[in-house]
């Protein structure tokens, strides 16, 4: 399922034909191409590679509102390749990519804090596709929770981490388990979550 779903977003990319690529079939295959992307505690590079290049491609030949969405996501994507492993992408790509790191640099982002942004968007694409489906072997858990440690209390997308690890923590092992400790420290994050959110208390 995985080397046939690769093909077919990696064939779409090549083709750069906006009207198949906004097809529900190809989005479709997308999804389910980055659900194959969550390993251990990391994302697999390969499949997040031909993701983020899908978006990438879509968003230049597209001019509708959504164009931008589409360059966020593939920009958030992409980011951790261009920075840890800049010789294995095209040059055309490390380029277009150059304004996004400068960006991220600015904001004093390390390369931990890129590649959490990225595991946080991944993690947040997979469960909203699940919609309420049981994560049996915890693997959405485990790479929200690592997006957690790479992203410190008061970096921008350290409350979205704790968020989609809180749910990820929900839906982690057998449905019929989801309860006590599970929920617990499920609500432990959404807390923390909720505490890093509320603006500060004026004096």
């Amino acid at each position: 399922m995985r080397e046939r779903l690769l093909a077919a977003v990696r064939a779409r990319a090549t083709a750069g034909e906006l009207q198949p690529m906004l097809s529900e079939a190809a989005q479709s295959e997308v999804d389910q191409l980055l659900e194959h992307a969550v390993i251990p505690r990391d994302l697999d590079a390969e499949i997040v590679y031909a993701v983020g290049t899908f978006y990438l491609v879509r968003s230049e030949l597209r001019s509708d509102t959504e164009r931008e969405q589409d360059r966020l996501v593939a920009a958030v994507l992409l980011a951790p390749l261009a920075v840890s492993r800049p010789h294995d992408l095209p040059e055309t790509l490390l380029g277009w990519m150059e304004p996004v790191l400068q960006a991220y640099t600015q904001a004093g982002d390390t390369l931990a804090q890129i590649i959490g942004r990225s595991l946080v968007l991944a993690a947040c694409m997979v469960l909203q596709q699940r919609l309420g489906e049981p994560d049996r072997h915890g693997l959405l858990a485990e790479l929200t929770d690592q997006a957690v440690t790479l992203l410190p209390p008061g970096h921008e997308t350290r409350p979205l981490a704790l968020c989609a690890h809180g749910y990820a923590l929900l839906l982690e092992g057998d449905p019929a388990s989801i309860a006590g400790n599970t929920s617990d420290r499920a609500v432990a994050v959404f807390r923390e979550a909720y505490e890093q959110l509320r603006p500060a208390a004026k004096v």
